[in-house]
């Protein structure tokens, strides 16, 4: 890798990411195109689900803080009768990795 990129890195989900979630679902401006902010309710079940072994969920660390930037995930799916994944994921606007030139993220 060149000196010039800076790499994120992303681990497993975990018990204390629960205000990364909040930050990234329960703010109305990051979800105004998504049918709005998520009730503190079902934020909390996707913390409960996201945070189980093998959910396929990963929060994004920025490397310079160490604090969670962002989260991306990956699910199995059926589609016309093919097996296929799916994947999203969302950076927090105050989040300064989303606006690094030449950020890359390791896998």
């Amino acid at each position: 890798m060149r000196a010039d990129h800076t790499s994120a890195r992303i681990e497993p989900w975990g018990d204390g990411d629960l205000p990364l979630l909040e930050r990234l679902l329960g703010d109305p401006a990051m979800m105004a195109h998504l049918g709005g902010p998520e009730s503190p309710e079902r934020i909390a079940k996707r913390q409960a689900e996201y945070r189980q072994p093998g959910s396929r969920q990963y929060r994004i660390v920025d490397p310079n803080t160490g604090e969670g930037a962002g989260w991306v995930g990956y699910w199995h799916r059926e589609w016309r009768g093919v097996g296929c994944s799916r994947s999203a994921g969302r950076w927090h606007r105050s989040s300064k990795v989303g606006g690094w030139p030449g950020l890359r993220l390791r896998w």
